[in-house]
């Protein structure tokens, strides 16, 4: 049931429908009337509230609010299709759906779905949380709630890790994209292709800088016409006679066993990842405090069936050794056997199109998470910045934006293009599986000391299921890799420790919600 806010002070901004207080590791409730001062430089306000213990939703209350509120602006749709958006259905099915048939053979769609199970109970997890404690840091502030300030800090660097190397992931493929639209007869340089990736990650910040809105609506443009094509896609290939064996797609483990599946499932993380950019949005939106959740499953579940069921159909169109020889592109691989041509050019659109679409929202995601880590000093306060026209988090967007433009320039220094690439989705997928787990564990810590019966299920025992599942999958993941891939991981995992022991922050903030 939704419950009535008190309004708040006069001096609130017009924008700012959230309040904020301070916590420490939100756990146990703050006292009916307690008064916190304000301390310098820190992101805490004084408040007369009373508020539940972790995983109870919060009560409504007066309170103060600060100029560093989000603007709300998203409805459950714009949700929906931010998350859906960035999880990029045709550029993940041209980047792994060759490596998945190599992997698992004509298995490769129920590999994906095996993926897609645990991956659910983490974005139902992700929906416990997000109703109850409404974020912008989403993974990072309830690992930090549940754990305490070290453990959040080590998640905050995992998160920052996966959308960082996410966002170089899907700027390169739209730099490669273009320069292939462009000049279709020229192999370019990693270098250039670095330099374009840099404009693609500027023009996606510049419109960040507008507004999550304006964002929403440019990305659910972009999401219309990438399913429009897919769909187009399926009905040629429905018309084509087919290459695979009629019975090959039904049966299981007939090219490499449960082994291959299991392989392919890994490299299922980065095709169904995306969906939790919704939950980064939850400061921002119109409705309930549940709608962020609601269109986190949605985007998933509607993503990932779709995906399911294209590649399902793409495999009778080729062969498993042609998938395999064609992993770098199987998107293109599929144009080529429907007779090249205009598909070339219309798959590559819309490639383009999902790599842009999937850089925009990813970057939101990074720079909502980098600004809900400076309000708590993780990060420097800074980037806490809020714009007071557009409601904007300008701060967090400028130094995201720095960092990611530096690391693609020296990414592009690599001798190849091809192995910059791998180099980034290998490390993004690893610090990806990690950072859920870490998350579906949060959400068990949060609810376990008061969720009984069934609320206890939900938000305890399917979880925890959820992390194993998932964390079975990222550790055979890393075992079986090449030396290179486990040196990644691990050094990326490594690092995040001496970052959590300096960058502990202050006492963090929670946003007060209308619990519905």
């Amino acid at each position: 049931m939704r419950k009535t806010m008190r309004p708040p002070p006069a001096r609130a901004s017009s924008h700012a429908s959230s309040a904020v207080r301070a916590f420490p590791r939100c756990i146990g409730p703050v006292g009916l009337g307690a008064k916190r001062p304000r301390r310098r430089g820190a992101s805490v306000w004084t408040t007369n509230a009373s508020f539940p213990a972790r995983g109870r939703h919060l009560q409504g209350a007066r309170m103060a609010v600060t100029d560093r509120a989000l603007k709300r602006v998203l409805s459950l749709r714009d949700l929906a299709v931010i998350g859906s958006a960035s999880m990029a259905p045709a550029y993940s099915l041209a980047a792994t759906l060759g490596l998945m048939v190599a992997a698992a053979g004509y298995d490769a769609p129920l590999a994906l779905l095996m993926l897609c199970v645990p991956m659910t109970l983490v974005a139902f997890a992700f929906g416990h949380l997000v109703r109850a404690h409404p974020s912008a840091g989403s993974s990072y502030a309830w690992i930090r709630m549940a754990f305490g300030r070290g453990v959040g800090s080590y998640g905050a660097w995992t998160l920052l890790c996966a959308n960082f190397f996410a966002t170089m992931a899907t700027a390169w493929p739209a730099a490669t994209y273009t320069l292939a639209l462009l000049a279709p007869e020229r192999t370019p340089s990693a270098f250039v292709v670095g330099l374009v990736a840099m404009v693609w990650i500027v023009a996606a910040s510049a419109l960040l800088y507008a507004g999550a809105r304006p964002t929403a609506e440019v990305s659910a443009a972009m999401l219309a016409a990438e399913f429009a094509v897919l769909g187009a896609l399926v009905v040629a290939i429905l018309l084509h006679p087919s290459v695979a064996p009629a019975h090959a797609v039904l049966r299981s483990f007939h090219h490499t066993g449960f082994a291959g599946v299991l392989g392919a499932a890994v490299l299922s993380i980065w095709v169904v990842d995306g969906w939790e950019a919704s939950a980064a949005s939850s400061e921002e939106r119109l409705g309930a405090s549940r709608e962020p959740g609601l269109a986190g499953v949605t985007a998933l579940a509607v993503t990932a069936v779709a995906l399911a069921l294209f590649a399902t159909v793409a495999l009778r169109l080729g062969t498993v050794d042609g998938y395999a020889k064609h992993s770098a592109d199987a998107m293109e691989y599929v144009a080529q056997q429907l007779g090249g041509g205009l598909w070339l050019r219309v798959v590559a659109a819309t490639v383009l199109v999902s790599s842009a679409a999937s850089l925009f929202t990813t970057m939101l995601y990074l720079s909502r998470s980098a600004f809900a880590m400076a309000r708590d000093g993780v990060l420097p306060r800074r980037l806490a910045h809020v714009h007071p026209r557009l409601g904007t988090p300008d701060g967090a967007i400028l130094g995201m934006l720095i960092v990611t433009v530096i690391s693609t320039g020296l990414a592009g220094l690599s001798p190849s293009v091809n192995v910059a690439l791998n180099a980034i989705v290998d490390a993004s997928s690893v610090f990806l599986g990690a950072l859920f787990v870490l998350s579906a564990l949060a959400c068990a810590a949060v609810f376990a000391p008061h969720a009984r019966g069934l609320q206890r299920l939900r938000t305890v025992t399917l979880p925890l299921l959820g992390a194993l599942w998932l964390g079975a999958i990222v550790v055979y993941g890393v075992v079986g890799a090449d030396g290179v891939q486990r040196w990644i991981a691990a050094s990326g995992l490594i690092l995040g420790v001496p970052f959590a022991l300096l960058r502990r922050g202050a006492a963090g903030v929670a946003v007060a919600e209308e619990a519905a």
